[in-house]
This record gives structure tokens, C-alpha cells and sequence, in this order.
């Protein structure tokens, strides 16, 4: 709470990170591939030198020194070097409580040379917190958590992130074969209804999911009707409603389904 002359002003963070899951300033070799992956948590990625290519969702981003990008949890995303060079990447991820602003997973910022030294600075503190094999500083620790909570406010505050990306012809193929899985999430289409909708060959859906996913275009679709099943559980959907929207033959089959992808079954993650 802030005392003015004549007035209390309550202040209050919209958000507070929870967690620190991980942090890492690397240089990545100019062959560097990362296969794509979802996660539940925060994930803070800044370029320092060189480029990369990152996909996140069905956006095919290029990434070069000075750039920052947000991957929000649940939402794909892949990284790799790119320009033949061997980019300097840092790296910072968490979880949080309360709402974190949309527009920060909506494409790239470019930051100021001040804010590429705070985030810097940041992912240091998080690896001198948590992996110098040291006991975690319990006052390093807090002070590391506000100051991403102050570099996202201060972000959100001075920049509008850039949703420029790859206009290519087989990037622009890729995103409409993701956006005709979206809009057909509740249908279980085979990949040959896909491709057809798509306006493009089942080999060519292949080989675009395989540049830019790293996965195949089946199992990247299977991915994302597994998110909408544990978005709708969370909504207060049962299992059977579940079932029935997302049109798997039998509840057992969905159950079955669901725990591949989660690793217990919808009841469970329903309690």
C-alpha cells in the first residue's frame, strides 16, 4: 500500500510467478535443432547473438540478436539455429498465479539495450539461484521472481509485439493446415480429410510438419485435441460430455486417449 497526501492507493501485482522451473544462457551450435514440445508453464526466450527459427503454434517466427519472444504454456513451440550462425540464447521459464497480459505471446518484441541487459541479468540470477549446486538463496530467490514480474510490467508497458512471420509459400501452407485441424478439432479427422480441406497432398502435409513441427501432422492434431479435452474438463465438462464433443467412439477409447497424451486418465485429472 503507497500513502499519498490525502489518500491510500492499494497496489497490486495482476500476476506473481510461483515457481522457477528453469534458466540457461547457451550457444547453440549452427546445426542446432530442438524438437518442439508443449509444457504447462512460462517459457521467456531472448536472442543475444546470431538468429533463430522459432515455431510456435501454426506462426513460423526469425528471431535475431536483440529479439525476445513468450511462449505461453500449453502452446507448441520448437526452436533452431538459423543464418548459418550459432546463436547466443538465453532462456527463462515458470509458472504463475493470476493473469499474465495476452499480448504477450502474440508474436516478437524487440528490446532496448537496457532491457536485453536486465533479462540478462535475470536468467544470470536464476542460474546462481538454482543450479550452482548450492542451497537455493531463499532472498536471491524472491528478488529474482520480482524482477521478471517488473520485466514483464515494464514490457507490456513500452512495446506492442511484432506478429510479422515467414510468408513463404510451405509457412503459409503450414499454418492452413493448422488453422483446418483447429477449426476441426471436435471432428477426429483422418490426415487424408485434413490434407483434402487443406487444398494440399498428405506427402506435402508430411514433409511441411516434419520443417517446421519436427512431429508428424497426425500426432501434432492429436496433441491439440488432447488440450481442448483437458480445457473442457477444466470448464466443468464430464468425461462422457467430453467424449461426446470431441467424437471418440467410446469413453473407454477417449480414457485411453487422454492418458497417452497426460499420463492419468480424464477421471482423474477431473478430481
Amino acid at each position: 500500500m503507497i500513502w499519498g497526501k490525502n489518500e491510500e492507493i492499494e497496489v497490486e501485482y495482476p500476476f506473481f510467478i510461483t515457481t522457477v522451473c528453469s534458466g540457461y544462457s547457451r550457444k547453440f551450435e549452427a546445426d542446432y535443432d530442438f524438437q518442439g514440445e508443449y509444457h504447462d508453464f512460462w517459457e521467456f526466450v531472448c536472442v543475444l547473438d546470431g538468429e533463430i527459427e522459432v515455431v510456435e503454434d501454426s506462426r513460423v517466427y526469425r528471431l535475431g540478436a536483440g529479439n525476445f519472444i513468450a511462449h505461453a504454456p500449453m502452446e507448441f513451440h520448437r526452436i533452431k539455429s538459423a543464418g548459418d550462425t550459432c546463436p547466443h540464447v538465453l532462456n527463462v521459464s515458470f509458472r504463475h498465479s493470476g493473469n499474465l497480459p495476452d499480448k504477450l505471446s502474440d508474436g516478437v518484441f524487440f528490446l532496448t539495450t537496457s532491457e536485453l541487459e536486465e533479462f540478462e541479468n535475470i536468467t544470470v540470477s536464476v542460474i546462481e539461484a538454482y543450479y550452482n549446486g548450492k542451497e537455493a538463496d531463499q532472498t536471491a530467490g524472491s528478488e529474482t521472481v520480482f524482477r521478471i514480474c517488473n520485466f514483464i510490467l515494464a514490457l507490456m508497458r513500452r512495446h506492442t509485439p511484432h506478429a510479422t512471420f515467414f510468408s513463404s509459400k510451405s509457412a503459409t501452407e503450414y499454418r492452413a493446415l493448422i488453422k483446418t485441424m483447429k477449426e476441426n478439432i471436435n471432428n477426429n479427422l483422418s490426415l487424408e480429410e485434413l490434407a483434402a480441406i487443406s487444398a494440399i497432398s498428405v506427402s506435402t502435409a508430411k514433409v511441411l510438419f516434419r520443417t517446421y513441427a519436427g512431429i508428424g501432422p497426425k500426432a501434432y492434431y492429436s496433441n491439440l485435441r488432447a488440450i481442448e479435452a483437458m480445457n473442457l474438463l477444466k470448464e466443468g465438462k464430464s468425461v462422457e460430455e467430453v467424449s461426446t464433443i470431441l467424437n471418440f467412439s467410446s469413453v473407454n477409447y477417449f480414457s485411453l486417449f487422454f492418458k497417452k497424451h497426460f499420463g492419468n486418465p480424464p477421471s482423474h485429472y477431473k478430481k
